[in-house]
């Protein structure tokens, strides 16, 4: 299984301006009250399905929350999860990994081989949980070498 962070890259060659995506499966973690493709505005023109899938309706990004919604099997992109972080203000850095690997686990058991998961919708945890809860709060602050490794794989992945 190929698990992979994506970032923008070009559609259909080096020198257009659009952005490519291609995987079996992308997974999108999102805060509860927050519009799920918000988190990926970007991924809509190699998977314009999500715009119009129902399954979104129903999402209501609660912590350990997973919905699978299915697009075209031709598309890049033919089908998401969503994993739910529960609410922004209770948020902390091992509700994304374990959101994460739930949504891996879940597609293991798909035997789906390409997994990506978008710099931009890590970033938005990133960003949100931040405006709510400051640095200087919680484990992440801690400048201790004992710190938890959800802090240094947020720090790593996220840049934080």
């Amino acid at each position: 299984m190929d698990v992979r962070f994506q970032p923008r890259a070009p559609l259909g060659g080096e020198n257009s301006g659009t952005t490519s995506w291609s995987a079996d499966c992308v997974i999108i973690p999102v805060f509860s009250g927050q519009e799920p493709l918000e988190y990926v505005p970007d991924l809509l023109e190699a998977a314009p399905w999500l715009g119009v899938t129902p399954a979104l309706r129903d999402f209501r990004a609660k912590k350990g929350e997973l919905l699978t919604a299915y697009g075209h099997p031709e598309t890049p992109i033919p089908r998401a999860v969503f994993c739910g972080l529960g609410k922004a203000e209770d948020f902390k850095p091992e509700f994304l990994r374990d959101a994460i690997a739930s949504a891996v686990k879940n597609c293991a058991a798909l035997k789906l081989e390409k997994l990506a998961t978008p710099l931009e919708a890590l970033r938005k945890v990133r960003d949100v949980s931040e405006a709510v809860a400051p640095k200087n709060d919680g484990p992440c602050a801690q400048s201790s070498p004992a710190r938890p490794k959800a802090c240094l794989i947020q720090e790593t992945v996220l840049g934080t």
